[in-house]
Formats: C-alpha cells, sequence, structure tokens
C-alpha cells in the first residue's frame, strides 16, 4: 500500500488538530466504500438528553449544571475519571464501559494539562463518552473472545459492522489499525483509526479535531471556568485533596461493611457472581469497578490480589472466602499506595523516574533530603533506571513509611 493511501483507495488524509466543536459532515465515497459505523440507535436516549443540556436553553442550562454539581461532588471545580466513574454508574448504567469512559476522559482533559476535566469542558465532556460508548459497543460485538483486543480473524469476520466490502483487503486495513504492530487491534488502536479515516459514526465524523476541548471551546463558557487567581501548588493540592476525600469515603463505606456480616456476605456473593466460593481477579475487578469507581486501580488490584493469595493456604490463584477481608483491606492498602505513587509519577507512565521521585517526594508526604532521596530511589530500584509500583510497595512495607 503507497504511503499516503487507505486501503479503500482514498486520499491523504489530513492531520487533527483541535479547532471544531461540531461533527463535520460525512466523507463521501472516494474510490469504494467508505468505513460507516452505527450504533442501531442504542444510545438515542441519552444523546437526545444530553443534546438539551447544551442546547443553550434554560431548562438545559440548569439541568447541566446540575449534572455538573452531582459529578462535581466536592466542589473543587475539577473531576478525575474516578469522579467520572462515579456519576455514570449512579446515573447512566448503560454507559459505563471502562474503556469507552477512559477515552472520553482522555479527549476531554486536554486544555489545561492537569489531567482533571474542568467545569468548562463539561459539555465536550458529555458528548465523548456518548460517542466512544458507541464505539466500544461495535468493538465489544466484534471482540467475540472478550479480552479487549481483536484479532485479525475477529476484525475479519466483523468488517461487516464497519460497512467493509467483504473484497476489500482485509490485511491492509487491519494493519492500518494494528499501529503499534503488537499482531491485535487495541480499542484505542480502533478509536484512533475511526478518527483517522474519517468514517461516519451515525451520519456524523467525530475525528480528533472535535474530540478535544480547545481555546474556543473553552471562551464559550469561560464565565464558568475556575478562576485564574490559584497558584499551581494550590491546584495541586485541591487536586489532592479531592482525590484522599474519595478514598476515605469508599475506606469508610468498606469498614462499615466488614462490620455488619449480612452487607459483607451480600457483597461477597455479588462478586462470586457464579457461587463456587472462589474469586478470580477478572471478578474482582469487574465488582469493584461497578460498585467503587475510586479503588478501579489495576496496578492496586493485581498487588492486592497476589498479596491476598500469599495470605491463603491454597495455591490455585484464586481468593478464598475466608480471606475476604484479607482482600478488602489489601485494596484499600494498596489504593492509599496507588495514590501516593502516582502523585510522584508526574507523565503518568506507572514508572518512577529519579527526577520525577526528587521533585514529588515532598508531594507524596516525605520529608527527605537530597543525599536521602537518591539513597531511597536505588534502594528501590532493581537496576532498570525507573522504579515500578511493584518496588514502591516493597519500599513502603519495608521502610514502614507514612501514606
Amino acid at each position: 500500500m503507497r504511503p499516503g493511501n487507505t486501503a479503500y483507495g482514498g486520499s491523504k488524509l489530513a492531520h487533527a488538530g483541535l479547532q471544531a466543536m461540531t461533527p463535520r459532515a460525512a466523507a463521501g465515497n472516494v474510490g469504494g466504500a467508505k468505513p460507516r459505523i452505527s450504533s442501531h440507535h442504542a444510545f438515542d436516549e441519552v444523546e437526545k438528553k444530553f443534546l438539551e443540556w447544551i442546547s443553550g436553553s434554560s431548562q438545559g442550562k440548569a439541568e447541566l449544571w446540575k449534572a455538573w454539581r452531582d459529578i462535581d461532588y466536592n466542589g473543587n471545580h475539577i473531576v478525575s475519571l474516578a469522579e467520572i466513574d462515579k456519576w455514570v454508574v449512579e446515573h447512566f448504567m448503560n454507559l459505563y464501559h471502562k474503556p469507552a469512559l477512559m477515552r472520553a476522559y482522555r479527549a476531554s482533559s486536554k486544555v489545561h494539562g492537569d489531567d482533571y476535566v474542568h467545569k468548562s469542558e463539561f459539555p465536550v465532556l458529555l458528548r465523548n463518552i456518548v460517542f466512544f460508548n458507541k464505539l466500544w459497543a461495535v468493538f465489544d460485538d466484534m471482540d467475540e473472545s472478550a479480552d479487549r483486543h481483536l484479532t485479525f480473524n475477529e476484525f475479519r469476520q466483523g468488517m461487516v459492522a464497519l460497512n467493509i466490502p467483504d473484497q476489500t483487503n482485509a490485511h491492509a486495513v487491519f494493519k492500518e489499525l494494528d499501529r503499534n504492530n503488537g499482531g491485535v487491534v487495541l480499542f484505542d488502536e480502533f478509536c484512533t483509526w475511526v478518527a483517522k479515516v474519517y468514517c461516519p459514526v451515525d451520519s456524523s465524523v467525530y475525528d480528533a479535531t472535535t474530540m478535544s476541548p480547545n481555546a474556543k471551546t473553552s471562551a464559550q463558557f469561560k464565565h464558568l471556568v475556575q478562576p485564574q487567581g490559584q497558584t499551581q501548588k494550590q491546584k495541586t493540592s485541591a487536586r489532592k485533596d479531592a482525590h484522599s476525600e474519595a478514598l476515605r469515603d469508599v475506606e469508610a463505606k468498606i469498614h462499615a461493611m466488614v462490620k455488619d456480616k449480612k452487607k459483607l456476605q451480600s457483597f461477597w456473593r455479588s462478586m462470586d457472581v457464579n457461587g463456587n466460593g472462589l474469586l478470580s481477579l477478572a471478578e474482582i475487578d469487574k465488582r469493584i469497578s461497578e460498585t467503587y469507581p475510586p479503588l478501579d486501580n489495576s496496578p492496586a488490584l493485581i498487588r492486592a490480589y497476589k498479596a491476598t493469595l500469599k495470605h491463603g493456604d491454597r495455591d490455585d490463584g484464586f481468593v478464598h472466602k475466608h480471606d475476604f477481608t484479607v482482600l478488602l483491606r489489601n485494596i484499600l492498602y494498596f489504593n492509599q499506595c496507588w495514590a501516593v505513587f502516582e502523585t510522584g509519577d508526574r507523565d503518568h507512565d506507572r514508572r518512577m523516574t529519579l527526577q520525577e521521585f526528587q521533585g514529588g517526594s515532598a508531594a507524596m508526604g516525605f520529608q527527605m533530603s537530597s543525599s536521602e532521596v537518591l539513597d531511597e530511589f536505588n534502594y528501590m530500584d532493581d537496576g532498570g533506571g525507573k522504579v515500578l509500583f511493584n518496588e514502591f510497595c516493597k519500599w513502603v512495607g519495608q521502610k514502614k513509611m507514612p501514606l
């Protein structure tokens, strides 16, 4: 396939910018059938509601900002992914698909560069939540193995859902999607491809230019933007306080549940969906994400799961019922570790450099001199030059560092 051309005979595609709020008109056919996605009206009702909210009418505005107050429950004018998860679970469960929410959050939190969605970006977030849920619905239908990635066979069998004719070179299209040459297509790669080829979704084309907020959209709602008088230190402190408050709230609920045998038993049954008296990591992850979004952090859950297995008396890879309270305590503890680790991991690549540890140690709550910071970093690091979450957890436990 020649550079600049798609497998459908299309011409070179323009690079996406950050300019428009409204969707582009659907592109016409170029040298053959264009990819096209239909949600089959699965999200019409919620999409209509969100459009009413952002219509500009008095009633729409009132409902929009009431929804904002619900999602921003601590009133700090910014929302995290955990707050978005919680709000969607409580109000729009049919939109609760973690990969779609993650993609919507990332697309909506780019303006301020602080990994939070600000009040002025809320209308954009609503649109993105619906859009990426539409894409996830198609992707999930194609993903017959339900492992959150598409093999070539799954893609080829599902091409009809993308309006791609059977005679199309499936290998060429799959190669376009598989950007990292991993042999499978991830949801992020699928979304990127949809934008790249201007694939219409329910007759409208949303590419990367319309998926992210920008100066224009911020100006549209500038009277709602958080006051600019705050320093970066104050903003960081507010975000940390908000996250800590969410964790404290969940921690209080779980401690109360552990003391109530009926509630504890009910939660176990809801997690042990097949009733076999055993919990897999997948069952734990699913139930925690549905019930306690602030705790839905994969590195922390994996660490909690492994720690609980070590505590148990059977080496079968499952958490048994008599270790359930141990699991819950570990989930809380390792989420606290993860919250501190994330504070230092400034670029959020799930590994901490010496520079990040040096610059973030105070914000993480560790009072150390420059020489102590270097010594402790070397103590944590196994020689790779970066500290992974597992290494950080071992260090916290061995040194009995306060969290």
